[in-house]
This record gives structure tokens, C-alpha cells and sequence, in this order.
């Protein structure tokens, strides 16, 4: 069977309520990184089962790089990182990982991930310019010292070759998306990191993070292990804040039910956006109090025009409540 990491974490519920521990499946995972978490969990549910992680666009024909994990593969070698590798190339491809040159990245540098072979598409139909910019041809030195032209697919995906006990590059591992490291207010952040974090909250069993381009902020999505309650949003970012800078703390923490997905498996980021504009109170620090004055109820007015939520009381926190420099300029001046 072939499923994505959202489908595991489906699987992993259904557990819970029926014995599967005698299936022997071989069981291919892709389309998303694998977090080591959610791989022990559920390899402690089917035991017998060989899982393979796999990585791979479609415009290599998918399957590009493959790491297996058996009876074999302890716990400890996958308790090295936070996610499980991608492995090494399929036979017939090149992996490549470069700078921002173009040239291929030290042991343990992260970069964009490249791939050459015949498994790369000829290109995008009636796309020329994309194809400029999405396929790529480098030279590279042969085994025989000769150089060797290579036509190369650019992921737009970063990754590493994690060193082994020699020092020489052992796996591949993914770091997440080009397009994950957004500019916000001048600052560059990384949304991936924003993700991994909040997952090592043992309460979280999922979660996303992403971006309301109008208000220029960041919102936390997070779905609960069962019986689990919401943490509240001070203690979410209380723990990011020993990791972070303030810019990459989100200001709204949602608790969702179950993390809507594509028709592809993936986490369906647009919809996570359009909901959370939808829901116009999101997770409460306190309880805060209410207008009391006509200067006060104009004022708090103001606060919810910027902020795009009607739920604000006379202790509540700008910032805290999604406020940054840029809207608080913007308040300065309807307060004028």
C-alpha cells in the first residue's frame, strides 16, 4: 500500500479501537515529510510491518529516493532526528544538493534538492519559461575525473546528506519546502521549523502553521491527541519563545478537530487559512473585561477593526491577540 503521513495518523485512530498488530503489509509512505513520532507509533501498532519512506515530485515520475525501515531498524537510529530520512537514490538517479550557486552543498549543509536520471520529465507542455527556470544543466565529475553533463529537475525542496560515522555523507533528509521560508514584515521565516517545534509538545498530535497575507501573521493549527484539552496560547508560546524570535511566534493558536486534507492526502493549507479567517475568535489568553465608557467601546472598536475579531476586552493584549508594529502604526493612526 501506498499512503501519506495523514493517512498514518487515520490509521493510528482506527488502532485504538480494532487489533491490527498481525497485519503483514509492506507499506510505502510519501507525499510528506515523516515525523520519527508518528512512525514509532504506529510501528508499535503493526509490528510486523516493513515500512518504506519515500520521496519523489512528479516530475521525476515520483519515486526518486527510498529508505527502509524493518525488523531490523531500531528505535534509537530513528530517535537521531525529529523526521525519518528520505535514504539514498533509486537506481538510475542523481541527487544532488546546492547552494545558492549551484554548487553541491558540504555534508550536513542544507540546500535545494536536484535530480537527474531518466526518470526527469522532458518538461511542462506550452510552459517555456517555467522550464527555464525549473530544469537545469550542470557539469559534474565522473568516478574517471572526466566531467559529465546531467539535465537536472530543481525540487525547490531542501534537504541534506546527513554524515555517517565516518564523516561522509550517509542519508538524504528533507528539510521542507523553498516556498516554506516566507518573507514576513521583512523578517525571513521558516515555517517547517514554526511546525517541528509545536510538535514536540507531547499534547500535539498534528498540527500547521500558516500565513494571513493581509494581516501579515502567523496562525498555529493544531489538532489534540484524544482526550487531550487545548493547551492555552501562553504556554504554546512560551515554548516557542525559547526557540524563536517574536516575529516567528504565531499570533492565533486554532485547536481543530482533524486536519483537513487534498484530494492528494496533503494538509489543505487554503482551507486552514479560509476557516481560521471564518472563526473570529480564536484560542483566548483570559478572561478580559468589557467597555465600560463610550471611549472605551470606540476604542476596542478600533482594536477589532485591525485585529478582524470582535471578541477583545480592556485587559487583553495587542500583540497577543495577532498585533504587530505594522498594524499597531496602523491603529496609531485611526486613533488620530
Amino acid at each position: 500500500f501506498k499512503l501519506t503521513p495523514a493517512h498514518l495518523r487515520a490509521i493510528l485512530a482506527l488502532s485504538q479501537h480494532y487489533c491490527v498488530s498481525n497485519v503483514t503489509h509492506t507499506l510505502v509512505i510519501g507525499g510528506e515529510a515523516l515525523t520519527t513520532e508518528l512512525l514509532l507509533a504506529i510501528r508499535a501498532k503493526l509490528p510486523l510491518c516493513r515500512w518504506i519512506n519515500e520521496y519523489g515530485p512528479t516530475e521525476t515520475t515520483v519515486g526518486s529516493s527510498t529508505f527502509v525501515i524493518d525488523h531490523s531498524t531500531s528505535d534509537e537510529v530513528l530517535l537521531r532526528h525529529n523526521d525519518v530520512p528520505i535514504g539514498l537514490a533509486n537506481d538510475n538517479v542523481t541527487l544532488l544538493v546546492v547552494d545558492q550557486f549551484d554548487q553541491p552543498a558540504a555534508v550536513n549543509m542544507r540546500g535545494e534538492l536536484l535530480i537527474a536520471g531518466p526518470i526527469v520529465s522532458p518538461g511542462y507542455i506550452n510552459q517555456t519559461e517555467l522550464n527555464s527556470t525549473s530544469f537545469i544543466t550542470l557539469q559534474l565529475p565522473s568516478q574517471q575525473g572526466e566531467k559529465v553533463t546531467k539535465r537536472f529537475y530543481r525540487t525547490g525542496d531542501i534537504a541534506l546528506w546527513q554524515a555517517d560515522e565516518t564523516g561522509a555523507a550517509g542519508y538524504l533528509r528533507y528539510c521542507g519546502r523553498k516556498d516554506q521560508q516566507i518573507k514576513l514584515r521583512g523578517f525571513r521565516v521558516d515555517l517547517a521549523a514554526i511546525e517541528q517545534l509545536l510538535q514536540e509538545l507531547p499534547e500535539v498530535a498534528d498540527c500547521a502553521v500558516t500565513v494571513d497575507s493581509k494581516q501579515q501573521t502567523l496562525a498555529a493549527h493544531i489538532v489534540y491527541h484524544q482526550h487531550e484539552k487545548p493547551l492555552a496560547v501562553n504556554t504554546i508560546k512560551s515554548h516557542l519563545s525559547h526557540y524563536l524570535a517574536p516575529y516567528m511566534i504565531p499570533a492565533h493558536c486554532y485547536a481543530i478537530a482533524v486536519m483537513p486534507l487534498t484530494k492528494n492526502g496533503k494538509v489543505d493549507k487554503a482551507r486552514l487559512i479560509a476557516d481560521a479567517r471564518s472563526c473570529l475568535q480564536p484560542t483566548r489568553t483570559t478572561h478580559s473585561k468589557q467597555a465600560q465608557t463610550p471611549l472605551q467601546q470606540y476604542l476596542l472598536q478600533l482594536f477589532s477593526e485591525i485585529l478582524l475579531t470582535t471578541h477583545i476586552g480592556l485587559d487583553d493584549n495587542f500583540f497577543d491577540l495577532g498585533g504587530h508594529s505594522l498594524l499597531a502604526i496602523r491603529l496609531i493612526g485611526k486613533i488620530r
